[in-house]
């Protein structure tokens, strides 16, 4: 079994996923526990450093899931890009405590 740790801060819940057996691929989230325009944060480090980054988002009844760059400003696919921008303070404020919380600057 793969561990996975959580844990519930300021009303957000932080989970930490190890990569699987013989994997390379594990992640890092966060998730509101209210009722938010986020549904999670998403962070997967690369093997050679560095992240990669998405968000789930709700927009008007409708789920989302974007790529974007490590600033939160830029969707990896242009036609994401109108969700982020909508979405920019929500996208800073989770990126702002993702990185409080695991010191994501390297």
């Amino acid at each position: 079994m793969v561990p996975r740790y959580s844990l519930r801060q300021d009303g957000d819940i932080y989970y930490v996923k190890y990569p699987d057996y013989l994997g390379t691929t594990g992640n890092l989230a966060i998730k509101p526990t209210n009722d938010s325009e986020l549904d999670a944060l998403l962070i997967w480090p690369n093997v050679g450093g560095g992240f990669r980054y998405g968000v789930i988002l709700y927009d008007g009844g409708t789920t989302y899931q974007v790529y974007m760059d490590q600033d939160g400003k830029t969707a990896l696919y242009a036609e994401d890009q109108w969700l982020v921008d909508d979405h920019a303070a929500i996208i800073q404020q989770y990126l702002k405590k993702a990185n409080a919380m695991w010191d994501l600057s390297s």
